[in-house]
């Protein structure tokens, strides 16, 4: 038996765009805009010592009333980071190393304090909804596969053929979703390109 669409979430956000929408003349809340924020790198651009542990060249650095060398970021820093950001960081990872990495990250959160992250893109398709909600029940990861038994077994064959066996009356609720999050995305995108607009004029001035 095929599973009914995901429910819309109740959250604070949405009940709010409800409400805008049951009452005339309520003007619906603007998409909110992701930055890159001090308060979510505070800790990784900061924190010089881990766990409190202090090394003798710390010490020396200290001593000639220079700050401790900065460690290098970890996986839990990362946990902060936009999926942007933390790609940006590999990629400098394995071309320089950590170290190289944490300070190429360091100066960019430091220039772009604020800046506006654009919104992550939508499901490509009604079809990429339904697969997403039957792998999560059929407990697979993104890319359809599982271990059963002592092997791993892909089901995006048969998640793909069960999306063919449905009927267009069945489809449609998908597609419905589908359209919604996509005039979302287009809402975010050009609240996006508004906030990066007045943050680039706002640096602009800053630097005059």
């Amino acid at each position: 038996m095929m599973a009914s669409p995901p429910a819309e979430d109740p959250d604070a956000a949405g009940s709010a765009k409800r409400s805008a929408e049951d009452e005339p003349g309520i003007a619906p809340p603007p998409p909110k805009v992701r930055t890159v924020t001090a308060a979510a790198n505070a800790l990784s651009r900061n924190e010089t010592v881990q766990q409190g542990r202090v090394n003798i060249r710390d010490e020396q650095l200290a001593a000639l009333g220079m700050a401790p060398a900065q460690r290098d970021f970890t996986k839990q820093d990362m946990k902060a980071w936009a999926k942007d950001e933390r790609s940006m960081y590999s990629s400098q990872c394995q071309l320089h190393g950590p170290a190289h990495a944490s300070a190429f990250m360091r100066r960019y959160f430091k220039e772009n304090e604020g800046k506006p992250l654009p919104p992550a893109p939508p499901p490509r398709s009604a079809y990429a909804i339904f697969r997403a909600e039957r792998f999560a029940e059929i407990g697979c990861n993104a890319n359809g596969s599982k271990r059963v038994g002592g092997s791993k077994k892909n089901f995006s064959k048969q998640v793909g053929a069960e999306w063919k066996q449905l009927s267009e009356e069945q489809q449609q609720p998908y597609e419905d979703t589908w359209t919604a999050k996509a005039e979302e995305h287009g809402a975010a995108t050009a609240a996006y390109e508004a906030a990066l607009e007045a943050w680039a004029q706002q640096k602009e001035r800053a630097a005059q």
